[in-house]
């Protein structure tokens, strides 16, 4: 599961909601794991994937779910800079738990770009006009915001999952702090660049980067989850997680888009650093990151602990090297 909206009440990882696991190890014995019984293997289940056994059930930290703000708001491509810059104001100046956002830039072959920002309010009822008041202050094609069910807040990403069914894809990230208008606008340049050169190539379907908030709230309640494979390093300032996506025709062309968006977030790391980034390598996001992304940066600082737990449960190595997940 990637970013969500419910970040800001548990953590930036659905598996740091977890309470307890039952899990069938190498070994063919079944376990089940909480933080007191097994404090490493639990730790290694909160975000370190599938590496340990199999998963068989699970007991997870959940709300209530009532009606929630949701709608959108398109931007044409001359203003999709300005929506960017507005990104970083909100991810700094949000004072609002309730209020959470993803925003968009998409691109169709041509160069067509479009900016769609994904609004999220957590109560039935409209938040202040202020909370959104810098995005809708830019000029628009549409704007729709009403209540929802939690369900119906997940219909565009089923709607994307079904046009792009069959596709070639592949996803890559990384993380920018500190977070600065003139960050958002450089990040939107190099993005918006390479998807006019993209789109024009054989076998290109669509582009789409997500510039997503990692605000005070959220980073609060990941550090408060408790210990976990995956943990973000907090400086103590807001961060911003960059998402980038490509679908294209067939897998003649895999090699291709690997090394083009490998390029592209290479380019948008070397733009963080210059502009007073201090780690040359940031922490990936795992639901986010490509296979070629090193594991040290999804696991920044618990990797050598998970080591030792896989061990442990899989002395013979067996899951390993199985797909999904990642080589530790």
């Amino acid at each position: 599961m990637g970013h969500c909206h419910e970040e800001v009440w548990f953590s930036l990882l659905l598996e740091l909601f977890l309470l307890a696991s039952q899990i069938v190890l190498p070994n063919a014995t079944i376990a089940s794991v909480t933080s007191t019984n097994d404090p490493d293997l639990w730790f290694a289940l909160r975000g370190g994937l599938n590496r340990f056994g199999i998963v068989t059930k699970f007991t997870l930290k959940a709300r209530p779910q009532k009606k929630v703000q949701f709608g959108t708001i398109y931007y044409t491509e001359q203003y999709c800079r300005d929506f960017f810059e507005a990104v970083a104001d909100f991810t700094n100046y949000n004072d609002d738990p309730k209020a959470a956002l993803i925003p968009t830039l998409n691109a169709l072959p041509g160069g067509i770009k479009t900016g769609i920002l994904y609004f999220f309010y957590d109560s039935p009822t409209p938040p202040p006009a202020s909370v959104w008041a810098n995005f809708t202050a830019i000029p628009h094609i549409n704007v729709t915001i009403s209540p929802q069910s939690f369900v119906q807040t997940a219909y565009p990403t089923e709607t994307l999952i079904s046009n792009t069914y069959g596709r070639r894809q592949l996803f890559s990230t990384t993380t920018f702090e500190p977070v600065t208008r003139e960050l958002a606008g450089a990040i939107y340049d190099i993005v918006s660049n390479s998807f006019t050169s993209r789109s024009l190539q054989p076998g290109f379907l669509t582009g789409s980067f997500a510039l997503e908030p990692i605000d005070q709230f959220m980073l609060a309640q990941h550090a408060a989850a408790g210990p976990a494979a995956f943990a973000t390093p907090n400086r103590g300032g807001a961060q911003l997680l960059g998402e980038l996506n490509y679908i294209w025709a067939d897998s003649v062309s895999d090699g291709i888009w690997s090394k083009q968006t490998h390029d592209d977030i290479a380019a948008l790391q070397k733009a963080a650093m210059q502009l007073g980034q201090q780690e040359a390598t940031p922490w990936v996001y795992p639901p986010y990151a490509s296979v070629d992304q090193p594991v040290q940066q999804i696991y920044s600082g618990t990797l050598e602990r998970l080591r030792r737990v896989q061990r442990r449960v899989d002395v013979e190595g067996v899951f390993r090297n199985l797909t999904g997940g990642f080589n530790i």
